[in-house]
């Protein structure tokens, strides 16, 4: 659930004795080329895959959480497997005691998302089903680095990202994960996240998720409906609700009173003709998955893959 996180540590000083004192993070500068002397900031250092950056104003730091606990267990450094809350939290709560942080952070960033195993071709899904969120199109549609299908849809607040993981590690299993990124400190504490303590809180991993839950709803995902019988006026009306860029004229032309028509209409026609099978299983593992991931110990807990 958790994967990355980014927060800014409020007692700077605090922060750098605490390291000095314990050697936690081996802390290192740059070499002024010029002068020959080492810069007195920014420091930066590693606690496992946790990047810790000291400037001369401020602290930070920022990594994955989820790859932080499986290092902590002697794991191999990757997200594929499930977290459940339970070692999230534990993970969390390490990180704070370590580095001597309690109620001194401000969180700025975080991600938070499932991996979940549906019933075809990750490839396939992205490239035919996932048309548009909210009946806008992608903001991006690469390769992930080099290693697997993904689409981005950018909000002001955050993304929603969506992409193949199975590709992504090279499993053979139909593993795909879905998640949002929160890149403003604003949307986080509207929904009542300021700190790091507060990823410990269950109410808190609840409210992200539903957070999440709203905004995978919005996704417009829609069966291959090539061979489905149907009249030619209602193929034609799906081709158009389809392409995104019917949607971009309609906006810049028409009234929104008119848009939210035409998407009842959209909505109305995937279930007349039950176009919507792939995504009733995209949210139904997504539910079950988050459930699992609340209410399961991790000792019980299988790799997705």
């Amino acid at each position: 659930m958790l994967d990355y996180v980014k927060f800014k540590v409020l007692e700077r000083e605090s922060l750098e004795n605490h390291i000095n004192h314990t050697r936690i993070v081996d802390l290192s500068t740059s070499l002024n080329l010029f002068t020959g002397e080492e810069e007195r900031c920014p420091l930066k250092g590693k606690y496992f895959n946790m990047d810790v950056v000291l400037t001369c104003k401020g602290a930070y730091v920022d990594g994955s959480i989820h790859i932080l606990q499986n290092l902590l267990k002697g794991g191999e450094k990757q997200n594929y497997n499930d977290l459940s809350f339970y070692s999230a939290r534990e993970s969390v709560g390490h990180l704070i005691k370590v580095l001597g942080i309690n109620k001194k952070t401000s969180l700025t960033n975080l991600e938070f998302g499932l991996n979940i195993c549906i019933s075809k071709d990750p490839k396939q899904f992205l490239k035919f089903n996932l048309l548009m969120y909210d009946s806008h199109g992608h903001s991006k549609d690469s390769p992930f680095r080099g290693r697997g299908d993904y689409k981005e849809y950018q909000r002001t607040d955050y993304y929603i990202k969506v992409y193949n993981k199975s590709k992504h590690y090279g499993f053979k299993s139909n593993i795909l994960r879905l998640e949002v990124k929160i890149i403003q400190k604003r949307k986080l504490q509207k929904l009542g996240i300021f700190s790091l303590e507060d990823l410990q809180k269950e109410d808190v991993i609840r409210r992200l998720y539903s957070f999440m839950w709203g905004e995978l709803q919005k996704l417009n995902i829609i069966d291959d409906y090539r061979s489905i019988n149907m009249t030619l006026e209602d193929m034609n009306r799906l081709n158009e609700y389809t392409n995104p860029n019917y949607w971009n004229i309609l906006r810049r032309d028409r009234t929104n009173k008119v848009v939210n028509d035409r998407k009842k209409k959209f909505k109305s026609l995937i279930i007349k003709y039950g176009l919507d099978t792939i995504q009733k299983e995209i949210l139904s593992k997504v539910s079950d998955k988050f459930n699992q991931m609340m209410e399961v110990p991790e000792s019980n807990l299988k790799m997705a893959a």
